[in-house]
C-alpha cells in the first residue's frame, strides 16, 4: 500500500513540475515580448519613423490607438520590427525602445 501512495505523490509532483515548465515557458515569449527588441530610428522605414515621432515621442507610457488605416499598417510594422507591442488593442513602445522618446 505504501509503494502505491509513493507513486502516486510522484506523479503528482510530476504533474506540477510540467505546469510549472509550461507556465515558465509561456512567461518566457510574453516577456520577450514586453521587452523588445533596441532599434535604431535611422533604420525604420520613413512612414513607420514618422508615426514613431508623431505619435509615440511625446508620451513614452501611454497607449495610441489608430484612428487610419495607414497608420494600423504602421503600427504592426513597427510591431514586427519589436518597437511597438500590442496592448489592450492598442500600441505601447517597448521597454527597450523607450530611450527612443527621452533622447527627443
Amino acid at each position: 500500500m505504501s509503494i502505491l501512495i509513493y507513486v502516486s505523490s510522484v506523479l503528482k509532483i510530476m504533474a506540477s513540475a510540467l505546469k510549472i515548465g509550461a507556465l515558465a515557458s509561456t512567461s518566457v515569449r510574453s516577456i520577450r515580448e514586453f521587452q523588445g527588441e533596441r532599434v535604431n530610428p535611422l533604420a525604420l522605414p520613413d512612414d513607420d519613423a514618422m508615426l514613431l515621432f508623431r505619435k509615440f515621442i511625446t508620451d513614452a507610457r501611454r497607449e495610441y490607438f489608430p484612428t487610419t488605416a495607414d497608420e494600423e499598417k504602421s503600427c504592426k510594422s513597427l510591431c514586427n520590427f519589436g518597437v511597438l507591442r500590442q496592448v489592450n488593442g492598442g500600441y505601447k513602445l517597448t521597454w527597450e525602445n523607450r530611450h527612443l522618446a527621452s533622447k527627443t
